[in-house]
């Protein structure tokens, strides 16, 4: 086990990824990300930020309450079309490493009910005692649901 490994004591991973698996589906994934950013740099922030808000991911944040989702519309619109655009094409999953390989059973996966696509790798990640689902929320149950988040995150935190 390597000095970093034996320094953490808990891993909650949270409506994440360890990567996609494969070089090829890598590959596919970064010319998209590639398009998304020359949209972006076309059309603009406001036309990105509309469209990033109406993606199924992001469904269960229409109920939030107005203010909310004017705090959250505000955060995104603060972005730039440089900063945005830079991260998709540096940070995207298909730029990331796949950890598939290297993935300890031991993390705790929190995922929000909604998120199907999610859900579905935290699935395939972890067994069914080691994913937390938080019922109606995003793939941001952070936001979507603060309390029960925090509530589960203590939780965890509290029972290893």
């Amino acid at each position: 086990m390597s000095v970093v490994a034996e320094q953490i004591a808990r891993t909650i991973a949270v409506s994440t990824t360890p990567g996609i698996k494969t070089a090829v589906e890598r590959k596919v994934r970064r010319a998209s990300d590639r398009m998304l950013a020359e949209r972006l740099e076309k059309d603009g922030l406001e036309a990105f930020i509309d469209h990033w808000e109406t993606l199924g991911l992001f469904k269960p944040q229409a109920l939030l309450k107005e203010q909310q989702r004017t705090r959250l519309r505000q955060e995104r619109m603060s972005q730039t079309v440089e900063g945005l655009s830079a991260s998709l094409r540096a940070q995207g999953t298909g730029s990331m490493p796949s950890l598939w390989s290297c993935l300890p059973k031991e993390i705790d996966w929190i995922v929000g009910e909604e998120d199907e696509k999610f859900r579905a790798i935290a699935l395939r990640a972890a067994s069914p005692e080691k994913i937390h689902v938080i019922l109606h929320a995003s793939h941001a149950p952070h936001i979507d649901q603060p309390q029960k988040f925090v509530t589960m995150v203590k939780n965890l935190l509290i029972h290893h």
